[in-house]
């Protein structure tokens, strides 16, 4: 998720670049991390509106990924990566097309699947 400090907001220098490269260059994103860069141990309600402003802005160029085996974590508590899915799909809203398109058919296209 481009390694944003969820600490500066939907507004931040940096949450707001990586978007206009998402929607105006080109760029692709993993959705990945946000558990991670969330300030929370757990939950992460932090990393959703994050998330979300991604799906929206660029959801043709998305891919997800559990980032396991998440080397130097550095929480209380490793999560599982159910809980990790669980997170993508509040990204999403449960929309089965977009948890289709970001999790098969984007990542065939970037990748050169059959």
């Amino acid at each position: 998720m481009g390694h944003v400090p969820f600490a500066d907001g939907l507004q931040g220098k940096t949450f707001q670049w990586l978007l206009d490269r998402l929607k105006n260059h080109g760029w692709w994103l993993m959705l990945s991390n946000g558990a991670r860069l969330s300030t929370m141990d757990e939950g992460w309600d932090d990393a959703v509106p994050f998330g979300k402003a991604y799906v929206e802005s660029a959801p043709d160029r998305l891919i997800w990924g559990s980032d396991w085996p998440h080397v130097r974590w550095r929480k209380p508590r490793m999560p599982s990566d159910a809980e990790l899915v669980e997170l993508f799909y509040r990204y999403v809203e449960n929309d089965t097309g977009l948890i289709r398109k970001i999790m098969v058919d984007n990542p065939a296209r970037l990748h050169g699947f059959a």
